[in-house]
């Protein structure tokens, strides 16, 4: 496939590596650069950027070596990524390249009724051998959100609850920075403006089904972005 750059909207926690995905505004699609390790994860060394950017960050373009398409029922998007390092090619920073940012992605938010077509939290993996997934990424902008942490067997569990397109939804929450943020705090719920994300603000997420899990993808919130003029937060940007 060569070269391609991706505007990375998801560096996001799975099994014991990342998944990181993004759109390739050249051609106008979702890619997700995958290994093949077990899981096809990607580990630290394939999304690494020479210090001190260290590493690829949510809304960082990157220019990366792809091999080959490499799709499965119900993940389309998949693609081998290269042995070669990955380039930053911008970083947005200002208001002004962050709001220019906002307004290029808006043409991949997400317009269907509901996420991945239906209304529940996963979608039966035997389904996706009948028919294949037409995406199992996708953008959109998401309003009433609230966070929910619970420590289980000493692990600390995070879901996100919001509503899309008047759809209540309950999902797993795989974004590294959130999971950081909320690390911290005690097992509660978190309505946004708990976590000071301003009313007003705009709350986009990038959803990925995940890998089959007896017998079920289930829907993941991989990256929360908050769009808020004066404010930032993890995943998040200023205007």
């Amino acid at each position: 496939m060569g070269v391609v750059e991706l505007c990375c909207l998801a560096n996001s926690r799975k099994l014991q590596g990342r998944c990181v995905a993004g759109i390739d505004f050249a051609h106008g699609r979702w890619v997700r650069p995958v290994s093949r390790l077990e899981n096809r994860i990607l580990t630290y060394r394939h999304y690494q950027l020479p210090p001190p950017l260290w590493e690829t960050k949510v809304f960082d373009q990157v220019r990366i070596e792809l091999e080959t398409p490499c799709p499965e029922c119900h993940h389309p998007e998949d693609c081998y990524v290269g042995s070669a390092s990955w380039e930053l090619q911008q970083r947005p920073s200002t208001p002004e390249e962050l709001r220019a940012l906002h307004d290029r992605l808006q043409p991949f938010l997400t317009r269907g009724e509901y996420l991945f077509g239906t209304p529940e939290d996963r979608i039966s993996f035997e389904s996706f051998k009948i028919a294949p997934a037409l995406a199992s990424l996708v953008l959109a902008r998401v309003e009433q959100l609230w966070f929910k942490t619970t420590d289980h067997d000493g692990k600390r569990k995070n879901r996100v609850h919001f509503l899309y397109n008047g759809h209540p939804y309950n999902l797993s929450l795989t974004d590294p920075a959130w999971e950081q943020k909320l690390a911290l705090m005690p097992q509660a719920h978190y309505p946004a403006v708990k976590l000071d994300i301003p009313a007003d603000a705009e709350i986009w997420i990038t959803f990925s089904l995940g890998e089959p899990y007896q017998g079920e993808c289930y829907k993941l919130a991989a990256t929360v972005m908050v769009w808020s003029a004066d404010h930032n937060q993890p995943g998040g940007m200023i205007f």
